[in-house]
């Protein structure tokens, strides 16, 4: 094992960097290629797809009265709608296409599954077909392709299409679908969209997004609509971040382009000032550790949050958050809602402040699913296909507390955030002493690995007392516990690993409180990567998670705008620890919940 000395002085190192979140320019990023086209789940959690909708798109597709259409049926210049036109400085990307991305083809990538790919699509096709003289993403990327003029003779429509676009490496990297009102001669930035809505490297249909997305233009077109109307469909990084990369990699294919009536009454969830789309709150305290699995003597009430968008073309009075909450077989058993019956204007948004629900308390050892629901005097809980739902899952066990929700959101390690000597903590609150004794007592540590680990890599495992922790200074006290492990062939495979905390049989014991497990990694200088899972669902709160990086020499809790490092797969186990190593973390359960109609 290498450099395990310098875990106590990485711990506390100071910085001359100010802020405790770092934005995402202050880390080195590999310059990662694509790969072979398979899931990026590659660990095979089926709970995969449960993210949160971004704030101008909707997950769910919306059937309406179409206005216009674009399927490339005719490619760029035969369309019965007039040419499609393509600019900028590698405009002879931007093609009409039938197979895929021409140098991705052979790894499986391609074509774009929308409902008329058979008759092709329009594609930026980028990667391996810039220039890059100084290495990876090193070169600027320009591409535009803008539509013939549209009539649009009325103003309460959307914009919707779909798309699959997969982008690095750029950290700052906006791709646009902008709207033109006077036929072209302007392009206003509060007619543009962004529409790369995962990180880089992320892959938005495995994380929720799907293919399919929608877009209101209807404040756009107001007075009437416009009969000069352009779409434009904007790739340019032309400036690079702070790593000194562009994003000209690796694709963006385009089809079913629509502008269609706005139904009367739809509402969906949407990120607002700050706050998540959803959210989850124990014990009415928002900066307690929200933890997906639990242990039932830590139970606590739980409430949900929600910010809602009136996506519909009427205002919307009573307007409520509900949730259905179901157990393990799938049998309905409750809900809870907000009872503030709001109005919501075309348009506008709601936040937590309005819809925050009444509480409940797990009632003994199980899977829970919450399925989170908008209601209104218009939106019909039971029948209307506008009534958006999104659905997460938690566990009460009677052993096994984590702060992730059984959700694969990405991988977070050493690529990311050193080679040797980068760590990644969880802080849990344990108020009770394990059963029969007046300490909280554990057996195990457990840690679930994306398949990008490496054999060969080493961890250390320590505990830490959370008083007097800072972001600059570390760990107030020293060490609990400290245990090195080195990583084999499980750990490489991406499997969940369960780490022995005991001494000779002798659980490792703490007095009730609150407590940071911390996973150090050493990968030999990059050579054994490790990659850890992290899940998306909740964003955590403050110095719930924390993350060190080397480069900085100092801890963060994650990165500006980004859920990137967010709840990593850590999992503490308690005495009696009855769960088994198939039972405690796999979430095949999620497929019991569907979006239920009550």
């Amino acid at each position: 094992m290498k450099k395990l000395a310098t875990v106590v002085a990485l711990a506390v190192a100071c910085s001359a960097v100010a802020q405790n979140v770092p934005t995402e320019q202050n880390k080195l990023d590999s310059r990662t290629r694509p790969g072979t086209a398979k899931p990026y789940l590659d660990e095979d959690y089926p709970g995969a797809g449960q993210a949160k909708a971004a704030s101008s798109i909707s997950k769910g597709k919306t059937s309406a009265a179409v206005v216009w259409s674009e399927d490339f049926g005719a490619g760029f210049t035969g369309s019965p709608n007039g040419a499609w036109t393509v600019s900028g400085a590698n405009s002879n990307l931007v093609m009409y296409d039938m197979d895929g991305p021409n140098n991705l083809i052979s790894s499986g990538w391609g074509p774009l599954p929308s409902p008329t790919s058979s008759n092709g699509f329009a594609i930026f096709d980028w990667y391996d077909n810039i220039p890059d003289v100084a290495g990876f993403a090193t070169s600027p990327a320009e591409g535009k392709l803008t539509s013939p003029v549209i009539n649009v003779n009325k103003s309460d429509v959307f914009l919707s299409f779909y798309q699959q676009l997969f982008h690095c490496c750029n950290l700052d990297l906006e791709v646009f679908v902008e709207i033109s009102t006077d036929g072209g001669a302007t392009w206003p930035a509060a007619n543009r969209f962004k529409t790369n809505v995962t990180d880089r490297n992320d892959r938005h249909w495995d994380l929720g997004y799907g293919y399919y997305f929608e877009y209101d233009i209807s404040s756009i077109l107001a007075n009437g609509g416009s009969n000069n109307v352009k779409i434009r469909f904007n790739w340019t990084s032309t400036s690079p971040d702070a790593n000194g990369q562009y994003s000209n990699n690796y694709f963006w294919m385009i089809d079913d382009i629509k502008i269609s009536d706005l139904p009367r009454h739809k509402a969906k969830f949407t990120d607002a000032g700050g706050a998540p789309a959803h959210d989850i709150i124990f014990d009415n305290n928002s900066s307690k550790t929200k933890t997906g699995i639990f242990t039932m003597d830590e139970v606590k009430p739980i409430t949900f949050d929600s910010n809602v968008y009136n996506f519909g073309a009427d205002d919307q009075t009573g307007v409520d958050l509900k949730v259905e909450i179901f157990d393990a077989s799938g049998t309905y058993m409750t809900s809870v809602q907000s009872n503030n019956s709001s109005t919501l204007v075309k348009g506008d948004t709601l936040d937590f402040d309005d819809l925050t629900t009444s509480a409940w308390t797990p009632p003994a050892v199980g899977t829970y699913g919450f399925v989170y629901t908008v209601i209104s005097d218009s939106i019909s809980v039971s029948a209307n296909a506008e009534a958006v739902r999104d659905t997460f899952v938690i566990r009460a066990t009677d052993s096994l507390t984590s702060i992730d929700f059984g959700t694969f959101g990405n991988s977070v390690g050493t690529a990311e955030l050193g080679d040797d000597g980068s760590a990644m903590a969880v802080r849990y609150n344990f108020d009770k002493p394990s059963p029969g004794s007046s300490m909280v007592e554990f057996t195990d540590l457990i840690i679930d690995y994306s398949t990008a680990t490496v054999a060969g890599g080493d961890i250390q495992i320590e505990v830490y007392d959370s008083t007097g922790f800072s972001y600059t200074g570390g760990f107030g006290s020293g060490a609990l516990l400290s245990r090195v492990y080195t990583l084999g062939t499980a750990e490489d495979n991406g499997a969940v690993v369960r780490y022995d905390l005991t001494n000779n049989g002798v659980p490792f014991a703490v007095p009730p409180g609150s407590y940071y497990f911390v996973v150090f990694m050493f990968s030999n200088t990059g050579n054994n990567r490790i990659a850890i899972a992290n899940d998306k669902s909740f964003p955590a709160r403050g110095t719930s998670s924390i993350m060190f990086d080397v480069d900085a020499g100092r801890w963060y809790n994650g990165y500006v705008d980004s859920e990137t490092f967010n709840a990593p797969f850590i999992k503490t186990v308690r005495i009696p620890a009855t769960i088994g190593l198939d039972d405690q973390v796999r979430t095949d359960y999620l497929s019991i919940f569907p979006n239920p109609s009550r």
